[in-house]
């Protein structure tokens, strides 16, 4: 994981500057923090009573002689935490909130979230809590194992937090040993301070102390392995007297509005404790999910609440940050109906609404010059890792696989040859970036015969990559239309080529048989039409568009003119006429360098009765530098700025409506 470099980082300079400007943001005269929208709170003046002086200088202390440091050691940072702390929630009912499952942030930019989701715990719960398992991404993938933890207690501004595993090669859940690696960790070091500060109680009347056991877990580990450590935890540990602590960040070094995207399916995976949905999160730990999705069920405590929602780019106020982190913390109860005390909100029923993302690109293929970069460079020549975070952050992605995907030893290389066929390994990684979902509804896929679209949808789908759409809108050598159903939604994809049988007829009645046998609860259109290279709506594809969301369709989507074209809103229904290009060896010039990804939320309200899309424009560039490569990239903010604007006026948009 990449943290948010100009305020966090492992060397010693960075770290300094991190605690100098989170303690201005503490001091000054307003503190920001919020769900969505900073929140701007007065922070009261910090004064510590005698007795809880007292009570920090007569704790125990035992000078061990080997120990991990906190991260941070000066213990105002952790005293101005919590004081700007202020959220409780509470049941609806009499009883008191008991929980056993926590999700903090280890993002220090904001303290005060991790001391907010620690102050649920009551007092009452706090005296019986004795155990807390803190778990954590392994950040920088060392030490051999997948799983692993250490037996050293760790030095706090409050003394020494125990370990539970200490002086023992061997320990309850039969974990691997490394001091050095946990000791190198933020996601373990970030957070043992604010539990001390907060569990550990010695005073004259009353002592309390409890022992951490760390975890550190590879993004690597598999599902099986995640699974069972949630049961091993399960069958060791006494729930009654044990805390969970889950220390993750969300998403990472992508721009604010890809993070907000992303954090929509984030938060409803974890809301309704979708483990299928896991491996489309956008999160430094997959595997802690799966471990604290698995103890939730087994702890029946499947309730989650939300403290904070928010991102490094709302803290700081920078709209166009290129290296966003974004936080979800909350605590899981086994009450549904929670409430926060001061602001009197209340968590919506987890069925009643239910949104659903879904990434779309226009026209990609793997031949001709791309073919010889791929060859010669990798994938990641093409697509390199900062595209991969961006691709796999929401439900599902779709593009247009232009060509066919088989063994045949490809045409050689030149402007004219439109024969394309892709090498089968690439699937692999079109399903390692997100891909899931490929429309075979062009004018490329028949290129080696039927049997090679014979190959491709076998290729792709041995990658559980799914097809719809055929070359001439039949079924003759595949199918129409494919569904795909997240949390409950289901989405008919339909594809739609002009070019070799302009007949709109088959669509309209396979859109009509969708709607009449309530096969879906949306239907998408996804169209291989129009003239290439112009950029304005042209009269042909706009008729049809129109026609199908007159029977029924409840978006369209546009592809291959290889340039970006207007959107359009026809009976409250969008219409995009063209993404242009995706992956594509067409470089010269600026309109088939542009390129758009194309973010959808699908919202269903009360099964569905209501429902809305809303949309995310993300402009991409390929061949930045102009030198002939044919890598894409988002657009950096000075460029993003100048689509948006130029996008909504080819588009004859109102002010606010292109995001």
């Amino acid at each position: 994981m990449k943290t948010f470099s100009s305020l966090f980082s492992l060397s010693s300079l960075f770290f300094t500057s991190l605690l100098f400007f989170t303690s201005l943001l503490f001091t000054s005269s307003i503190f920001l923090s919020g769900c969505f929208t900073p929140v701007l709170i007065e922070p009261e003046k910090i004064q510590i009573t005698k007795q809880e002086e007292n009570a920090i200088q007569t704790q125990k202390i035992t000078n061990y002689k080997n120990y991990i440091p906190a991260k941070i050691l000066d213990k105002s940072f952790y005293e101005k935490a919590f004081s700007v702390a202020k959220k409780k929630f509470e049941p609806k009912n009499s009883k008191k909130l008991q929980t056993n499952l926590l999700i903090v942030n280890h993002h220090l930019l904001v303290p005060h979230f991790i001391a907010d989701t620690l102050t649920q715990i009551s007092d009452r719960q706090k005296k019986e809590i004795q155990n807390i398992i803190l778990l954590s991404t392994n950040h920088f993938h060392e030490g051999r194992e997948n799983i692993l933890s250490s037996n050293l207690p760790f030095k706090t501004p409050y003394g020494f937090l125990e370990n539970m595993n200490y002086k023992k090669n061997n320990n309850a859940l039969n974990i691997k040993i490394n001091n050095t690696v946990v000791k190198n960790d933020h996601g373990i070091t970030g957070i043992v301070g604010f539990i001390q500060k907060y569990f550990s109680v010695n005073t004259s009347d009353f002592s309390h102390e409890v022992k951490i056991f760390p975890i550190l877990i590879k993004d690597k580990t598999s599902v099986e392995e995640s699974k069972n450590l949630a049961q091993n935890i399960n069958n060791t540990f006494n729930k009654k007297n044990t805390l969970v602590i889950i220390s993750m960040d969300m998403s990472h070094d992508l721009f604010p509005q890809i993070a907000d995207f992303h954090d929509i399916t984030t938060l409803h995976a974890i809301k309704e404790l979708d483990q299928k949905s896991i491996s489309h999160v956008d999160t430094d730990s997959r595997p802690a999910l799966h471990v604290l999705f698995t103890l939730a069920k087994l702890w029946k405590q499947e309730n989650f609440t939300l403290t904070h929602h928010s991102s490094s780019a709302k803290i700081l106020e920078k709209k166009y940050q290129p290296d966003t982190t974004s936080y979800i913390t909350g605590f899981f109860t086994a009450e549904k109906n929670i409430s926060d005390k001061y602001k009197y909100t209340e968590n919506k029923n987890k069925n009643s609404r239910k949104i659903i993302t879904g990434l779309f690109f226009g026209d990609m293929m793997f031949d001709r010059y791309i073919r010889q970069q791929l060859d010669k460079k990798g994938w990641e020549s093409i697509l390199d890792w900062r595209m991969k975070r961006f691709m796999t952050g929401s439900d599902f992605t779709v593009v247009n696989f232009e060509g066919a995907m088989t063994e045949h030893k490809p045409y050689p290389a030149h402007d004219n040859m439109m024969a394309f066929t892709s090498d089968p390994k690439w699937a692999k990684n079109m399903s390692e970036y997100g891909i899931n979902i490929t429309s075979l509804a062009n004018n490329h896929s028949l290129n080696f015969g039927k049997q090679g679209f014979a190959d491709t949808k076998k290729f792709l789908e041995k990658y559980n990559i799914a097809t719809f759409g055929t070359p001439y809108n039949d079924e003759t050598v595949g199918n129409l239309t494919t569904l795909h159903e997240v949390r409950g939604v289901k989405i008919a994809f339909v594809g739609y080529h002009e070019l070799f049988n302009g007949d709109t007829s088959p669509i309209i009645k396979e859109i009509q048989k969708i709607k009449s046998e309530k096969l879906a609860n949306f239907i998408v259109i996804y169209a291989h039409w129009g003239d290439e290279y112009i950029q304005k709506i042209h009269p042909r594809p706009q008729k049809k568009a129109h026609a199908f969301i007159d029977a029924g369709a409840d978006i369209v989507i546009g592809h291959h003119p290889h340039v970006v074209q207007p959107m359009e809103i026809y009976n409250d229904k969008y219409i995009f006429y063209s993404l242009g290009n995706f992956v594509f060896d067409q470089v010269l010039g600026q309109s088939v360098r542009t390129r758009l990804g194309l973010g959808l939320e699908f919202i269903c309200e009360k099964n569905c009765e209501t429902k809305k899309i809303n949309y995310t424009l993300f402009p991409l560039i390929a061949d930045k530098n102009k030198t002939y490569n044919f890598k894409v990239e988002l657009m950096d903010k000075k460029n993003q700025e100048i689509f948006i604007s130029w996008f909504k006026r080819i588009s004859k948009m109102r002010k606010n409506q292109a995001k």
